[in-house]
């Protein structure tokens, strides 16, 4: 009798092990199906180098199906001195002639809520509106330092999947949850100095691509 209850055992936790191999497998060809999507949020008030080199980058080092990159709506701790037309149609311009790459998409979802965005709030309306997708969020290693403080920030840190960029010499992030990209070269390049330096009458070209220069230049964006 311990023979045969000792066989049946054994049985059943080779039938047990089978099953959770079974479900792994299942787990990763869902995972596999999914649509991969990463998304690169922010002002592009307007769109500087910096931005241009954080995308290249993710097209070069991270797998994807789409690249979002989704300028921010109304914040609390912001605003935007030109239209949402004028920061989508500088985006576009740098997607279309300077990516070039059919992948990456302009997405203006957070420009069509009627309340101020936060990542916590987007990111769970988009798993609702595209269950069969799977959202990677690109930062800056400062932000992520900091999300704590954000909505929901615990939870967020926890459990995004997230590409964190950072300066030369920052410390690493080492998460489950992150990949983690050290040395962006374009350190000092923000929108917040184009801006200062149109409302100076200073050069710009240095900043921005050659075609956001002129679209600033051509709509008198940022005088004041």
């Amino acid at each position: 009798i311990l023979s045969v209850t000792l066989t049946l055992t054994k049985m059943q936790c080779r039938l047990e092990i089978s099953k959770c191999q079974y479900y792994t497998n299942i787990e990763r060809m869902n995972m596999k199906s999914k649509k991969q999507i990463i998304i690169v949020g922010g002002g592009f008030n307007p769109p500087t180098t910096a931005h241009i080199t954080i995308i290249k980058t993710v097209i070069a080092t991270c797998a994807f199906d789409e690249l979002w990159l989704m300028p921010s709506g109304k914040r609390h701790d912001k605003s935007f001195a030109v239209t949402d037309q004028e920061r989508l149609g500088m985006l576009q311009l740098v997607v279309d002639e300077v990516i070039a790459d059919n992948r990456v998409i302009v997405n203006d979802f957070e420009l069509r809520q009627p309340q101020p965005t936060e990542t916590y709030n987007t990111h769970n309306s988009l798993m609702e509106m595209y269950p069969d997708h799977t959202f990677t969020y690109v930062f800056g290693a400062d932000s992520y330092w900091t999300m704590e403080q954000w909505e929901n920030g615990s939870w967020l840190k926890q459990h995004l999947s997230m590409v964190i960029f950072s300066r030369q010499g920052q410390e690493a992030i080492i998460a489950p949850n992150v990949q983690y990209i050290e040395g962006i070269t374009d350190e000092g390049v923000s929108s917040t100095l184009v801006r200062q330096r149109v409302a100076k009458k200073e050069p710009i070209e240095n900043l921005v691509d050659p075609l956001v220069a002129r679209y600033v230049y051509r709509h008198q964006l940022y005088l004041e």
